[in-house]
């Protein structure tokens, strides 16, 4: 395939450069898509939307990731839907900005996944396609400190089930992070809230979530009958903690489990992908280095009681 390298920057050089961004029919389609889209999201994946929203209360990441993905991105594509017909000239404009700001050979990163041979093929390639870029200056940084409201809420949506969620940033609380976190949020999902939940809660699921980059742990249900009850049980989830007795052969499955997710298989794409975060920057640095620690952390779960990794929670 090295053979078609060229090929391929040459087509993805005219894709970021050459498209003209003046067709309002088609852009109003692309919208109307996307639009109609979220809402069905909002109705079959409401708990990736509780998700979104609880995690935009809780930090800066959280946010900007609500507003690219959740309610308040459904609500700005039901705006723009309006505007395109209303202020076509302005909204073009701003499309050719946005462009403009993204594309430029300054700042510009590239990730290229292959083998040695190709990749030595394709350096070449990557030099000219750089060359075929702007060579604006890149905007610079800025501190974002917006977060939603801290308040609980309710989003009426056209199901006749609920999405229940409930989440807290354990870091902030003094939390730092363990091993054990890992053990436990499996533990918790795959136990507890899938026999209370799913089981006697009637919910299609019951799970729960440890971002150990920001810290915020999250209760999730899916297509869930309930609200006050579902919410009843998170609540009681600590007490399951402190009453739970573990026998040596469940904790071992525990932990082999929890290290099969931790430390999942990758296909070269996603070696590719996840190798590109190694040269973003001290701070996420710092983060990976963490998480190699606390895989090392699991294996000594293996001559630890329950006792102790309840307690970390």
């Amino acid at each position: 395939m090295s053979e078609r390298a060229e090929d391929l920057f040459t087509l993805v050089s005219k894709v970021l450069q050459d498209v003209q961004l003046t067709d309002q029919k088609r852009f109003k389609q692309f919208v109307s898509q996307s639009r109609a889209r979220m809402e069905n999201r909002l109705r079959g994946s409401g708990h990736g939307i509780a998700a979104a929203r609880m995690d935009a209360k809780l930090n800066v990441a959280g946010w900007v990731s609500e507003k690219m993905g959740g309610v308040s991105y459904l609500e700005f594509l039901r705006d723009l839907e309006e505007r395109v017909d209303k202020n076509w000239p302005e909204i073009s404009s701003s499309l050719e900005e946005i462009r403009k700001t993204l594309i430029s050979k300054n700042g510009c990163l590239i990730n290229l996944t292959a083998d040695g041979k190709n990749l030595v093929n394709s350096e070449k390639h990557v030099s000219k396609f750089l060359d075929m870029l702007p060579n604006s200056s890149p905007v610079g940084s800025a501190a974002w400190s917006a977060r939603l409201p801290p308040t609980n809420e309710a989003i009426v949506v056209p199901t006749q089930v609920n999405y229940v969620g409930k989440a807290a940033n354990l870091f902030q609380t003094g939390y730092q992070l363990k091993g054990s976190a890992y053990v436990i949020s499996k533990y918790i999902s795959n136990t507890w809230l899938w026999d209370r939940v799913r089981v006697s809660g009637g919910a299609y699921g019951g799970f729960c979530d440890f971002d150990t980059h920001s810290g915020v742990f999250s209760y999730l249900s899916y297509r869930d009958p309930n609200l006050l009850k579902t919410l009843d049980v998170y609540d009681a989830t600590s007490d399951f903690l402190r009453e739970l007795e573990m026998d040596d052969d469940a904790l071992t499955k525990a932990i082999i489990g929890t290290i099969g997710d931790v430390d999942a298989y990758q296909l070269p794409d996603a070696k590719g992908y996840s190798s590109i975060h190694l040269t973003t920057g001290t701070s996420l640095m710092e983060v990976l280095l963490i998480i190699g620690e606390t895989l090392r952390e699991l294996f000594f779960f293996f001559i630890e009681n329950f006792t102790v990794v309840s307690s970390a929670v």
